[in-house]
């Protein structure tokens, strides 16, 4: 008796999600220029707001904008679906369209494209007060929109890319006393005596902190 192997294939139910390293290699090679950050993500006041959306995608990228069937129609994408099966799951751009497509977000898992890097030596001339509050934690992004032009487009000199997920610094048990014992606040009541940073972080001056491209 021959065994009859039938094979099927099973539509994903979750979507790709979006390599940024990949979409920019693939751009490489096509020699042309991986677009900027702002191009898919949308800033206000330097910070990331809202998501990607078609416009992102659509219009000079990929090409004008799918148009949505009547329900019970198909979905015509041709050699695009791989470009929205970034945010939509495979199985629902296939099956019959039932109206707008739901989209999870994130709708994927992917370790992070980007690390971050900071150098303290490139910006030793700053005012630490201007990144150290003493009086309330300030918001990454609101610890540098002041210098930068208020634009904060060139995400690279923070984000270098990477892979992999992120891994912390690991750290000994030591009995530190300076944390429980020193304030901060009580030093800056002594006035600009009490606010020169350099006498307890001198090491920052002398840092051998790798140099990124300036932001």
């Amino acid at each position: 008796m021959k065994l009859l192997l039938v094979i099927f294939a099973v539509a994903r139910t979750v979507a790709l999600g979006f390599d940024h390293h990949a979409h920019d290699g693939k751009l490489d090679i096509a020699a042309k220029t991986p677009p900027p950050c702002t191009s898919c993500h949308r800033m206000d006041k330097g910070k990331l707001v809202g998501r990607p959306d078609h416009a992102s995608c659509f219009g000079s990228c990929h090409g004008p904008e799918p148009k949505a069937p009547r329900r019970g129609g198909k979905i015509e994408l041709g050699d695009r679906q791989k470009v929205c099966e970034s945010c939509h799951a495979e199985a629902t751009l296939v099956a019959p369209f039932a109206g707008k497509l739901a989209v999870p977000y994130p709708p994927y898992k992917l370790d992070p494209d980007f690390n971050l890097g900071f150098g303290h030596k490139l910006h030793a001339k700053a005012d630490c007060a201007g990144c150290h509050s003493f009086d309330k934690k300030l918001a990454p992004h609101a610890r540098c929109i002041e210098c930068h032009d208020k634009t904060m487009d060139k995400c690279g000199g923070c984000h270098p890319p990477a892979s992999g997920k992120p891994q912390p610094p690991e750290l000994q048990a030591l009995h530190d006393t300076v944390a429980s014992v020193f304030s901060h606040k009580s030093h800056t009541a002594r006035g600009e005596a009490g606010k020169k940073c350099m006498t307890c972080h001198a090491a920052i001056a002398e840092t051998n902190d790798t140099e990124l491209p300036r932001p």
